[in-house]
């Protein structure tokens, strides 16, 4: 992307978002507001290429599984020292200290981000179901078979919205195979 220097607000709600671009600072040097509220950040290593964005002021994380990370909001407070409000609450000075405290140096991020990713790789968030890497339960679990993998494939194909994509991913996890394709 070309550099951005006017934009100053992102609104990234409900996009199913993963990671955040490494060189965003750069494209974007301006950002003060950024809303990544139910998207799918799980750790927060994936936060880092936020840090860079001297300017920002707002961030909204809500709904991420990121925000089920021990000491999350500390960890943000302290990763980045320009915020004033946090998934659309208002950052206090005694926030701020304890945060400080917390998380007094960038070993103490760096660490945080390795413990988070190593809970997002390992364990379920709070009330999900549990799934393996693999798409099961934790079972013993088969290779689908040529002809699954044919259906599944043409089941992705003739999937129209994200709705049925989402149904999709709920069956394979389940580990139901792929349903008929919609006619």
């Amino acid at each position: 992307f070309p550099t951005m220097r006017r934009l100053s607000t992102l609104l990234l709600s409900n996009n199913a978002i993963g990671k955040v671009a490494p060189n965003l600072a750069e494209t974007c040097p301006n950002l003060h507001t950024i809303m990544l509220a139910n998207n799918k950040l799980a750790h927060l290593g994936e936060l880092l290429p936020l840090q860079a964005l001297t300017k920002l002021r707002t961030l909204s994380l809500a709904g991420n599984p990121v925000t089920a990370a021990p000491q999350y909001r500390l960890y943000c407070i302290a990763a980045f020292p320009a915020l004033k409000f946090l998934d659309f609450t208002r950052i206090r000075p005694p926030e701020r200290e304890q945060a400080k405290a917390t998380f007094p140096d960038e070993a103490a991020l760096a660490k945080a981000r390795e413990r988070s990713a190593r809970a997002a790789g390992t364990a379920a968030a709070p009330g999900a179901k549990a799934v393996m890497a693999n798409g099961g339960g934790g079972g013993a679990r088969r290779a689908p078979d040529a002809a699954q993998l044919t259906a599944v494939k043409a089941a992705i194909a003739s999937a129209a919205t994200l709705a049925e994509v989402g149904q999709l991913e709920e069956a394979l996890a389940a580990g139901g195979g792929a349903p008929p394709p919609p006619t």
